[in-house]
């Protein structure tokens, strides 16, 4: 039987009254609370999906998804998640590491054999943990003006090869967004597929991701929101435009929460990848000296109190998003948001999961 996104919606609702476990009225509240005071009727609003042992017990949008039409959020819309996308970067890497195609240690220029690399060894590894040392693309002071026009492979492998790497591979993390393009490209070098032909077919297929992909100017894609950036207080404008291929493999997927519990969920099973590789994603990487960056594989990791938290956050024009996962109590939250200019989304998702954990309402640190 093929059942529609919206016949599948409901049943999740269904599904979670099922649940053995009923969320406490008074955390619902504060979700609420937290949600409302943050995205306002008639603004850009937010998703937010809370999960228990892979069944919802929370999921609710607010906000508009389009503020010229008045067109409500509703949780099954489709959002832009920005940086999360490194973490299906990492694990399509990771899978074609298991079908022995590339490793870990591989020097980037054996399948980027053009991209300069300053003389050092940079490994593929050094691309996923951010302990690459090359500039991030995004920090340059014209990158907005590159991002409108659609990139060639040689514009994106010559935009900052003319830059010295800013320390020695492995020695030190900077969070570079760059990498993970790299890291994309690689990824169509050995598959001979397109980053998104790739994505689709090993990961949102199997899964039953069907409201996700990787984002492109030349389709529309259904159910997805109007992204905005604030022009006031109350006021809002539309995202500026640029093109998804500069963001190939570090932000160009788009998605919904639902679709979001359901990679969660395949990442405590061996569907997509052994538990062995995917620890390792969620390990944190171990510089040269012996310092520890709280970094992974597409993902961060923290220790709260005596909680592991594996997270990550995306921010790009006009959406921004978080993940939270908490394998000791298989809880997972995601939230995502069309106001650009806000990092609410991502504060309230935090003190969302601790208050579901049980924990006080103390900020963590996660770096």
């Amino acid at each position: 039987m093929n059942w529609g996104p919206a016949v599948l919606a409901a049943l999740l609702v269904i599904l979670s009254g099922c649940s053995s476990e009923k969320l406490d009225p008074a955390i619902a509240s504060y979700i609420d609370s937290l949600m409302n005071a943050s995205f306002k009727p008639g603004q850009p609003g937010a998703v937010i999906l809370v999960a228990r042992d892979g069944i919802p017990i929370f999921r609710k949008a607010y906000g508009r998804a389009n503020v010229e039409l008045g067109v409500p959020n509703t949780p099954e819309n489709v959002f832009a998640i920005g940086s999360m996308t490194k973490q299906f970067t990492a694990v399509c890497i990771l899978q074609l590491v298991r079908k022995g195609k590339v490793s870990l240690q591989d020097d980037i220029r054996k399948y980027l054999p053009h991209y300069n690399t300053q003389g050092r060894v940079i490994t593929i590894e050094h691309l996923l943990t951010h302990a690459n040392g090359i500039p991030n693309i995004t920090d340059g002071p014209d990158f907005g003006q590159r991002e409108v026009v659609e990139p060639s492979l040689d514009e994106l492998l010559g935009c900052v090869t003319s830059d010295s790497l800013l320390f020695e591979p492995g020695s030190d993390c900077g969070y570079n967004d760059y990498g993970y393009t790299l890291a994309g490209l690689i990824i169509e070098q050995v598959s001979g597929l397109s980053y998104g032909e790739y994505v689709q077919k090993n990961i949102f297929e199997p899964l039953g991701m069907k409201s996700s992909t990787s984002a492109t100017r030349e389709r529309s894609i259904p159910l997805f929101v109007s992204g905005y950036s604030s022009a006031g207080d109350t006021v809002f404008r539309p995202a500026e435009y640029f093109s998804w291929r500069w963001d190939l493999g570090m932000g160009d997927i788009v998605t919904c929460v639902d679709d979001m519990l359901k990679w969660d969920e395949a990442l405590y099973t061996d569907k997509l990848l052994s538990q062995d590789l995917l620890k390792k994603a969620w390990s944190s990487y171990v510089l040269t000296d012996g310092r520890k960056t709280n970094y992974g594989y597409g993902w961060a990791v923290s220790q709260y109190q005596d909680v592991q938290m594996i997270w990550h956050t995306g921010g790009i024009q006009g959406f921004r998003s978080t993940s939270i996962r908490i394998p000791s109590q298989h809880l997972f939250v995601i939230a995502m948001s069309n106001n650009g200019s806000t990092n609410a989304v991502i504060s309230r998702a935090r003190d969302i999961a601790l208050r579901v954990t049980g924990k006080p309402l103390v900020t963590p640190s996660f770096h």
